[in-house]
């Protein structure tokens, strides 16, 4: 996990999820939360901007998260899909 302060975006790459995350699971802010992944900044629960590092085996539902465009692919290439994708950037 990696932290943009300036924008308050909390960057995880898929192969944290590969290691928390069981197959048909929902990826949301929240889900990562509860699973110790990401934590709240100044109160508030950050942006969360997956990207495409690392092996994905698992068919993920990925919900309110931005991922990069490698991630995105990866995702739907393992079986999982992307429901309400934020603003895609980059990597």
């Amino acid at each position: 996990m990696i932290l943009n302060a300036a924008s308050q975006v909390v960057i995880v790459n898929l192969d944290i999820l590969e290691k928390k995350f069981n197959s048909e699971e929902k990826v949301t802010p929240e889900t990562l939360s509860e699973k110790g992944i990401v934590g709240k900044i100044r109160g508030e629960m950050p942006k969360i901007k997956i990207l495409g590092d690392g092996k994905l085996t698992k068919a993920l539902i990925v919900e309110n998260c931005l991922t990069s465009k490698k991630a995105k692919e990866t995702i739907e290439k393992a079986g999982g899909k992307i429901i309400e994708q934020i603003t895609d950037v980059d990597r």
